[in-house]
């Protein structure tokens, strides 16, 4: 395989709530994405 997993992986999020937009979906799953640690400092 060639590329990354960014190039073969997608997700569909069918929502029938008409109070849910795609980017209030998107806001809430980025928040709760894991933040890397930064071990720059020795």
């Amino acid at each position: 395989m060639n590329g990354g997993p960014e190039d073969f992986l997608s997700c569909v999020i069918e929502v029938y709530d008409s109070v849910m937009k795609p980017e209030m979906i998107a806001d809430w799953l980025q928040s709760r994405r894991p933040n890397p640690i930064d071990d720059s400092d020795p």
